[in-house]
C-alpha cells in the first residue's frame, strides 16, 4: 500500500463521509477521445522560443509560439539579419508553416531549420517560391446593365499583394473588361468585369510583377449576376489577409527539423519585423497532441452505487424511502445532464458511484461537479470488466460547490467509479490559525486558539510526532479557522537493515 493510501486509511477510520454530486450542465462528464492518428497539430504551441532582439518587455520570443494571435514578438529595426527560431523538442516531420504578421510585416524573409542551432539550411524563401500569399480576399459589386455590349458591369476588389500583376479567370478563360467601361484595366486591388446574368465561378491570379509565370497569390469567389442589377456581394475584403501567410509541405525543399527559424533579410516598414504568431504543423517532436473530445459518454447511461442518503425523515411510516425523496438523491441524477438533480449517497465510509459507458472507449477526459457536500479525499477509477480497477486520479484536497476536471488519453474504458473517502466539512471546528501550524508539533507549545480557551497543553501532539518519528512513520497537519483541521497520519512501513 502506498503513502498516500496509508493516509487516507487512516483518515477514513475516524470520519463518516456523504458524498455529493451536482451537475453544471453534466453531473459527471466523460468525453471520449479521439484515436491518435498523422494528422498534423501545432508543433510549437507553447515550445521554448529564441529571437535576434526584442523591442521590450512585452514583446519577447515566446509571445510568437503562444497559440495567442493578440500577443506578439517584434524585432528591431534591422533589416538582414533578424530572426526568430523556436525548439520543437526533438526531430518532427513539418507539415506546414503558418505566419500571422503584424502590420510591421517582413517584405521578404527565409524559412530555415537546423538540428543542433549552430548550422541553419533554408527550405523557403518568401519571393522565390509561389504562394507567397495564398489568402487573397475576393469580393464584387453588380453595378449595372451595358446596353451597348449586353453586359453587367461589375466591380471586382481583392487583397492587392506586393509587385504583382492581375487576371481574373472563368475556368481556363480570361474575363475581359470592355474597353468603353469606366474602368477598362485591372488595377492593384482590383477593376471592373464584363459578365453575363448568372452565377460565375471567378478566380483572380497574381503573378510576380518581374516574372510573369510565377504565380504568387489567388482568390476565388462566386458572382451571381442578377436581371435586376444586383447581386450578392460575396465575402468582404479581409484586409489582414496579406499579413497571414502559409507555407505548404509541397513549398518546402525538407520537412525534417527540430528547429525551426523564420529569418527577416527585408523589412515593409521603419518598424522592425513582428509576429502574432509563428506556428510549425506536422507530427513529431515534443508538444503535447491536442484531444479532440467526443460527446458525453456518461450521458442517461446505467450508474450503480453503494447506497443512496436514506435518513429518518426522507422515509414513510413504514420505514420506506418515500418516491420523492428518493427521486432527489437517486444515481440517475449523477448522469442526466440536468443542473437541477444531484445524487445524495448513504451515510458512510466508502461510498462509491460506477456508470457504466455500455462498451469500451477511449476516454479523454472526466469531470466532476460538487455541490457543498463534496468529496474532500477520493479517486476516479476505470475498468473493463467491473472487477478490475485502475486509478486515473485522485484528489487529496477537494473543495465545495466545484469542479473538478482532468484528462487522460485511457483506453478500453467501460466503467468510471468515483470513490469517496472523506467529505468536505464546512464550520465544523475551530481550526487552527496558519501562524501557528509549524510550530505545533513543538513541546509546550500552544496556538491562539488553545491559549484563548485554557483548555491545551502543547504535549499531545508533541508525544504523537516523538512516536511517530522513532517508529518511522509520519503525521502531518492542514487546517483552516472555524472550518476545522485535518489530520495524516503515514503508518507505511520502512526497511531496516542491521549491519
Amino acid at each position: 500500500m502506498s503513502k498516500v493510501l496509508k493516509k487516507i486509511t487512516a483518515i477514513m477510520l475516524t470520519l463518516a463521509m456523504v458524498v455529493t454530486i451536482c451537475p453544471q450542465g453534466k453531473l459527471i462528464s466523460i468525453k471520449a477521445a479521439d484515436a491518435e492518428d498523422n494528422t498534423p497539430y501545432n508543433l510549437s504551441n507553447g515550445r521554448p522560443a529564441y529571437a535576434s532582439s526584442q523591442t521590450g518587455s512585452g514583446s519577447a520570443a515566446e509571445l510568437a509560439v503562444d497559440n495567442d494571435e493578440s500577443t506578439r514578438w517584434q524585432a528591431k529595426q534591422d533589416d538582414t539579419n533578424e530572426w526568430l527560431y523556436v525548439d520543437l523538442g526533438k526531430e518532427a516531420d513539418i507539415d506546414h508553416i503558418y505566419l500571422r504578421w503584424e502590420a510591421a510585416y517582413a517584405k521578404h524573409y527565409q524559412i530555415q531549420i537546423s538540428n543542433n542551432e549552430d548550422d541553419w539550411t533554408t527550405i523557403y524563401e518568401k519571393g522565390n517560391k509561389p504562394g507567397a500569399f495564398v489568402n487573397m480576399a475576393f469580393s464584387y459589386e453588380v453595378n449595372k446593365f451595358n446596353t451597348e455590349k449586353n453586359l453587367y458591369e461589375v466591380s471586382a476588389k481583392w487583397t492587392p499583394v506586393e509587385n504583382a500583376v492581375y487576371s481574373v479567370y472563368e475556368g481556363d478563360k480570361i474575363v475581359q473588361a470592355p474597353d468603353n467601361f469606366k474602368f477598362d484595366k485591372i488595377g492593384q486591388d482590383g477593376g471592373n468585369l464584363g459578365l453575363t446574368e448568372g452565377t460565375h465561378e471567378l478566380e483572380v491570379r497574381a503573378y510576380n510583377k518581374d516574372n510573369p509565370e510565377q504565380l504568387v497569390g489567388s482568390a476565388k469567389c462566386t458572382v451571381e449576376v442578377k436581371a435586376d442589377g444586383k447581386g450578392n456581394n460575396g465575402v468582404e475584403i479581409d484586409e489582414t489577409a496579406k499579413l497571414k501567410q502559409t507555407i505548404s509541405k509541397e513549398e518546402l525543399s525538407s520537412t525534417k527539423a527540430r528547429y525551426v527559424r523564420v529569418r527577416t533579410t527585408e523589412r515593409a516598414t521603419a518598424y522592425g519585423s513582428s509576429l502574432y504568431e509563428f506556428q510549425v504543423w506536422g507530427t513529431g517532436g515534443s508538444a503535447k497532441r491536442p484531444v479532440n473530445y467526443g460527446e458525453n459518454l456518461a450521458l442517461n447511461k446505467t450508474v450503480t452505487c453503494s447506497g443512496t442518503r436514506d435518513e429518518w425523515w426522507m422515509k414513510d411510516d413504514q420505514g420506506n424511502i418515500k418516491p420523492d425523496a428518493y427521486n432527489n438523491v437517486k444515481p440517475e441524477n449523477a448522469v442526466d445532464g440536468n443542473t437541477s438533480t444531484s445524487f445524495t449517497s448513504y451515510q458512510g465510509d466508502n461510498q462509491w458511484l460506477t456508470v457504466d459507458l455500455g462498451q469500451a472507449y477511449t476516454v479523454g477526459r472526466i469531470a466532476v461537479d460538487w455541490t457543498s457536500d463534496a468529496g474532500k479525499i477520493y479517486d476516479v477509477l476505470v475498468s473493463s470488466d467491473n472487477k478490475t480497477w485502475t486509478t486515473v486520479h485522485r484528489v487529496l484536497k477537494g473543495y465545495a460547490n466545484a469542479t473538478d476536471n482532468f484528462t487522460l488519453y485511457q483506453t478500453g474504458v467501460r466503467y468510471v467509479k468515483v470513490l469517496g473517502y472523506t467529505k468536505v466539512e464546512s464550520g465544523s471546528g475551530i481550526g487552527i490559525k496558519e501562524s501557528d501550524l509549524p510550530r505545533v508539533f513543538e513541546k509546550g507549545f500552544t496556538g491562539f486558539q488553545g491559549r484563548n480557551d485554557k483548555k491545551a497543553s502543547g504535549l499531545g501532539l508533541y508525544l504523537c510526532k516523538n512516536i511517530f518519528n522513532q517508529l518511522g512513520h509520519l503525521i502531518s497537519i492542514e487546517s483552516k479557522v472555524n472550518q476545522g483541521t485535518t489530520v495524516c497520519l503515514d503508518f507505511s512501513k520502512k526497511e531496516i537493515f542491521i549491519e
